[in-house]
């Protein structure tokens, strides 16, 4: 088929794509390389890279021939690449040799040079010219160009017969909650759950699909899932919020977008910029925007409908990388009621229980899962006897996953995210959710962004304001006024720290 599959924007304006066929033969050809090196069922391929297309082609090849993928963005640091890498122990390392970011060109040899060094069970490194034109890279192992190992014609698709339950890939937890999980899911709970997720996102042949993302977190596996309903997808590799939150919108009309995956950190931060995209680009073929990464605020939802477009979906969705899916979300035949999820998703038993377990509706509580669903961790990596598994879900209500999120169900059947419950903080015997206090102090027009702690009883607020800004004490009044005024007398901050935020230009 020569219709784009993958597309790739860069943020200097570097345009390729993959149509079908192309993607089809350069899995193929991959697959033979891995094989030939001895890669096979059960051995683990690791990829450090950017937005690339090449790393699709790399997750495919990997699953096809029954071997395990285990893939970060070039933009983590080389001590986190190593580390997790060094727990998987992978035989092959794919790795960008550069990507742009807010006008700058960030060359990662360097960072490659360090994780082969580090982990030693790399036996070679593939390397894809992104920034380069010839492959550079000298190290002591063997060192191989992408278009080399992909170039073989002729060859047909071949798969490795897996059982349901083998491992497809590794993912790694945030490590908001602890540090960063290995989670392992399934060939068959992920087939299953990735087509599940094409009924709530109503995916469709003629869709062109992106999500901001990074290949560190789920949402990119997520966004790769939609090749299966022929979808396009489309990856942008630059910073977002560049130039006044202006490249999703541009791509979105230049490429046709219909489907355009945000997050509500990026929706709230462009909503205290000058940026109007219905105003400033022709958004007619978008139909549908997601959000996740955070609950997404009543004022979020207002500022799509008024300043983007009034007719689009907006469907904000809300799950994990433990089951690298969603339990809420939305769903194309019902309404959109502001600030809240849509539904709970098919195959989620998701409820909302109080502290003694109980069932609870129109009222603040643990999110659950009270049965299983199909892309539930089959384990953890290096978790032989399940005790870190069982403590991370089971260890609150016996036999029920808890997730470790505040949420309401109403008696309308949507769903409101509300924060982490591991991330309460309690004040003279009261639960403060740190969303709560993220909301009211992110509202004020100085502030860009801010983080809560407890410091040996004391409530700490970090903020980061405005370009150019400076924290004083009449902005630190202001702050603690509106969460008295919002909030109540337990949410006043005993601190108030500035931190460095990041420009918008």
């Amino acid at each position: 088929m020569g219709e784009e599959a993958v597309v790739y924007v860069r943020e200097d304006g570097v345009r390729r794509s993959l149509t079908w066929d192309q993607m089809a033969r350069e899995v193929a050809s991959l697959a033979n390389w891995l094989r030939g090196v001895g890669v096979g069922r059960g051995d683990r391929v690791a990829a450090y890279v950017s937005q690339i297309p090449e790393a699709i082609v790399a997750l495919l090849a990997t699953a096809s021939i029954g071997a395990i993928w285990v893939g970060v963005g070039a933009e983590l640091a080389p001590r986190a690449a190593i580390d997790r890498f060094n727990i998987l122990k992978p035989r092959v390392l794919v790795a960008v040799d550069g990507y742009p970011y807010r006008g700058r060109v960030f060359d990662k040899y360097g960072d490659v040079r360090q994780i082969v060094d580090s982990v030693d069970s790399i036996e070679r490194v593939v390397i894809v010219p992104n920034m380069r034109d010839s492959v550079e890279l000298r190290i002591n192992k063997p060192v191989h160009d992408w278009r080399d190992v992909t170039s073989t014609r002729g060859l047909g698709l071949s798969f490795e017969p897996m059982e349901f339950n083998e491992p497809l890939w590794v993912l790694f937890t945030s490590g908001t909650t602890g540090i960063p999980k290995p989670v392992v899911h399934s060939h068959g709970g992920v087939l299953l759950e990735a087509y599940k997720v094409g009924l709530h996102m109503d995916y469709k042949p003629s869709d062109k699909f992106t999500w901001y993302t990074t290949p560190s977190w789920m949402m990119w596996n997520f966004t790769v899932d939609a090749l299966l309903f022929g979808t396009t997808i489309l990856f942008y590799d630059g910073d977002p919020t560049f130039r006044n939150f202006e490249p999703y919108w541009e791509i979105t009309e230049k490429e046709g977008l219909t489907i355009l995956g945000l997050s509500a950190p990026y929706i709230h931060a462009a909503m205290k910029s000058t940026i109007e995209p219905g105003r400033q680009f022709n958004l007619k073929t978008l139909r549908e925007i997601g959000s996740t990464a955070a609950p997404l605020s009543p004022q979020g939802f207002e500022w799509v409908y008024t300043r983007v477009k009034e007719d689009v979906w907006l469907a904000p969705i809300s799950g994990g990388t433990d089951v690298v899916s969603a339990f809420v979300g939305g769903c194309p035949i019902l309404p959109v009621w502001e600030g809240e999820m849509q539904c709970r998703w098919l195959g989620a038993a998701v409820n909302v229980y109080d502290e003694e377990g109980r069932p609870v509706v129109n009222e603040v509580g643990e999110l659950v899962l009270e049965k299983p669903m199909p892309s539930m961790p089959i384990y953890f990596w290096n978790d032989p006897d399940y005790r870190w598994y069982m403590e991370s879900y089971f260890n609150v209500f016996p036999g029920v996953w808890r997730h470790g999120d505040w949420a309401l169900i109403t008696d309308r059947g949507t769903v409101v995210i509300t924060g982490r419950s591991d991330s309460t903080i309690k004040r003279k015997g009261i639960r403060i959710g740190t969303l709560d206090i993220y909301k009211v102090v992110e509202s004020l027009p100085e502030v860009q962004g801010s983080l809560a702690i407890e410091v040996k009883g004391k409530l700490v607020l970090l903020v980061a304001l405005r370009p150019g800004l400076q924290l004083t004490d009449e902005l630190r009044r202001r702050i603690n006024d509106a969460l008295r005024t919002q909030l109540g007398p337990y949410f006043i901050a005993d601190y108030i720290i500035q931190v460095p935020g990041h420009t918008n230009d």
